[in-house]
């Protein structure tokens, strides 16, 4: 009697599938997700034990297919065909038999349910066609957990390169939620992930990682979800960049969340930083309650801003305003201050003329400190994107920023609230003039011009040049912002699960060099 092993008759299937054969290949394609095995193929997945020549395993629906010479064993029960299909998450299967005559049989999970000869469909025992398709992993045992991950050991990333050099293992994580990507700690110019454990809800990883300041260095980030209403993550960092930094997020009802981070850099200094965000979304407006520490510096926030508003098909709009507190430990001649401050911006809708889509947006805010002293900025964007054919894009954008930080009446801050009157210097207990907060009154322009041409290929290949021109005032050479800067990115994907980006930017005149080079450089999935 032919028969299907009960070990995988429950609602989620088994806890993990087990496979082994001479060849054991890994195919994470947008069609499929697929463990492909050939030669001497062993599967065990709970109690059941499968042999067959070639096995594909579909991770995402659960669904595995062997062909030739199949043996499924269950303790005594034994089930042999050319051909067997099972749902590893109902525990049924289709058994294909062509002796003495080629018939099919649908097997109940239940053990002790007889087995029912019935027609298959003719997809059943059909599998990916795989000719043609190099695989993201090859290895000789592949362990599945589903929905969580994929181990293979060992571990070739195949390529066009030539022999590839095997792993001793590599984790990839099958968790869909976008959560699982969340980061903390520095940006680096180089991160290399290599997972090393996973579960549905939970992924670890080292981490090989270079940047312009510490070199090469290694770290490890653990990151723990819960759906998309909660997550939370770890990084370390021992070496060159001593640091731990940590952030959690948490969707409280809908509209309503709050968000925690924290860092603590160790070494010759120590430092520590923290902060934590409320915010509550409504129909028309958004609150945010937000406070942060920085060693003996530590500020709160109330914020209350709109939604974007939009009138008629004109324009749109959005208003900000709030209340802040500021503690500067040591701070002299003030320690504490607090602050108003309201803006918002202006935007309007996109515009379609000689084939070219054109914006603007203006944005505007002033702050008012509890000493006599406000600032106040504005900055004007106009923006121009426009579709030159053959997968050639050109955008280009225009930026003008002023900033006005001024003092107010001074005989409101001298008479009315006891200050210092600015005009003077401030004379510290031993005589020496201190200029404090009255060090700087005046207006700041920031100009920015940039142009960004894409070159777009196949898929995801891509190349962008930009080039950014900026006229400031002032402007000090090496201080400010630099006066010329041009690059250009390359990406390209080079394996099916595999994107390369390379970037090189050049800044001229800067910092006392006619030529300051650098580059960047990425790998992604």
């Amino acid at each position: 009697m032919l028969v299907a092993a009960s070990a995988v008759a429950c609602a989620n299937g088994p806890a993990k599938v087990d496979i082994r054969g001479n060849v054991v290949a890994f195919y994470p394609y947008a069609d499929a997700t697929l463990v492909a095995a050939n030669g001497n193929v062993v599967v065990r997945a709970g109690n059941l034990r499968i042999r067959a020549r070639a096995v594909q395993y579909d991770v995402r629906r659960g669904r595995l297919i062997a062909a030739g010479d199949v043996e499924a064993r269950d303790g005594a029960r034994i089930t042999t065909g050319e051909g067997y299909a099972l749902d590893l998450t109902t525990g049924n299967a289709i058994i294909l038999r062509v002796a003495p005559v080629p018939a099919t049989f649908a097997v109940a999970a239940d053990a002790t349910a007889p087995d029912v000869a019935a027609p298959a469909l003719p997809e059943t025992f059909r599998g990916l066609d795989l000719d043609g398709r190099r695989p993201y992993i090859r290895s000789r045992h592949a362990i599945v957990v589903p929905d969580a991950s994929v181990r293979m050991t060992p571990a070739a990333f195949p390529t066009g390169a030539g022999r590839a050099v095997a792993l001793p293992t590599f984790l990839y994580s099958l968790v869909r939620n976008q959560n699982i990507a969340q980061t903390t700690g520095p940006g680096a110019s180089f991160d290399q992930p290599y997972n090393l454990f996973g579960s549905a809800n939970s992924l670890t990883a080292a981490h090989l990682r270079y940047e312009s300041q510490n070199g090469v260095s290694l770290g490890v980030d653990t990151r723990v979800v819960d759906g998309t209403r909660a997550y939370a993550v770890t990084s370390v960092l021992p070496f060159r960049d001593k640091r731990i930094d940590a952030l959690a997020f948490q969707q409280l009802r809908p509209g309503v969340q709050q968000t925690f981070s924290a860092s603590h850099t160790f070494g010759a200094y120590d430092f520590n930083a923290l902060a934590y965000r409320f915010q509550a979304t409504g129909r028309v407006a958004t609150a945010t309650l937000s406070t942060s520490l920085f060693d003996s510096t530590n500020s709160a926030e109330l914020a209350l801003s709109t939604l974007s508003h939009d009138v008629g098909h004109y324009f749109s709009y959005q208003l900000r305003a709030g209340y802040g507190y500021d503690h500067y430990l040591g701070g002299y001649p003030f320690a504490n201050d607090f602050r108003t401050f309201a803006g918002g911006n202006v935007a309007t809708p996109s515009a379609t003329v000689a084939h070219t889509d054109l914006s603007a947006r203006y944005d505007y805010g002033i702050t008012s400190y509890d000493f006599p002293h406000e600032l106040a900025s504005g900055t004007l964007t106009l923006t121009a994107a426009r579709d030159l054919g053959r997968g050639v894009q050109a955008y280009a954008s225009v930026a003008f920023a002023q900033i006005d930080d001024r003092y107010r009446d001074v005989a409101v801050g001298r008479v009315a609230l006891g200050l210092p009157d600015p005009r003077f210097p401030l004379l510290t207990p031993d005589g020496t003039p201190y200029v404090g907060y009255f060090a700087f009154a005046g207006i700041d322009t920031y100009r920015t011009y940039q142009l960004t041409t894409t070159f777009r290929g196949r898929g995801e290949n891509r190349i962008a040049l930009s080039l950014v021109r900026t006229r400031d005032f002032p402007q000090f050479d090496g201080y400010g912002r630099p006066p010329l800067q041009a690059s250009i990115d390359i990406t390209e994907r080079i394996a099916p699960t595999i994107r390369l980006e390379i970037g090189r930017a050049y800044t001229f005149g800067w910092a006392g060099r006619y030529l300051s080079p650098q580059y960047t450089f990425g790998i992604s999935p």
